[in-house]
């Protein structure tokens, strides 16, 4: 396909999940300053955290495939924006939404991703996607960082 176009879908879906990322860091605000005052910042979609929450499957694997290490996607800005939605889906820390990454084995096949991946923000953002979920708790470490040899330059957290 042309990659233009897919350049285009990944960043609408990175902007999708900021807006549902935002929203939902609101809503936590909101329950948590009950009673004060806050500056409200207007999220650019509002209802996006709705939509997410109904599709957290099909996000979950759509925004997995291209960083999953089989070769589909073989553009970089494509895949960094791939994964800039991803990590913004992992901070939407809600059960339906942490449910479909792991219903949808995401830790797995973003760590056989990152063994193959060579663009350094691809990299430091499935870092991020890792440091995320493991701070959600269900992912323990198995094995040492230095253990693993991959091509990016910065150590992994997908020494699981």
């Amino acid at each position: 396909g042309n990659v233009e176009m897919r350049r285009g879908i990944a960043g609408a879906m990175r902007n999708c999940m900021r807006a549902a990322a935002m929203e939902y860091a609101e809503q936590n605000a909101k329950e948590a300053d009950v009673g004060k005052v806050v500056e409200q910042k207007e999220s650019p979609a509002p209802h996006a955290l709705p939509c997410i929450r109904a599709c957290a499957n099909t996000l979950a694997e759509a925004l997995t495939g291209p960083l999953s290490g089989s070769g589909t996607e073989h553009d970089d800005v494509v895949r960094e924006r791939v994964a800039g939605a991803l990590l913004l889906l992992t901070e939407v820390e809600e059960e339906d939404v942490r449910a479909a990454l792991w219903q949808k084995n995401v830790p797995e096949l973003l760590k056989k991703g990152y063994e193959l991946e060579e663009h350094p923000a691809v990299c430091d953002a499935m870092e991020r996607i890792a440091e995320s979920l493991m701070a959600a708790g269900g992912i323990e470490r198995k094995t040492n960082v230095e253990d693993v040899e991959v091509e990016c330059s910065v150590k992994p957290f997908f020494a699981l």
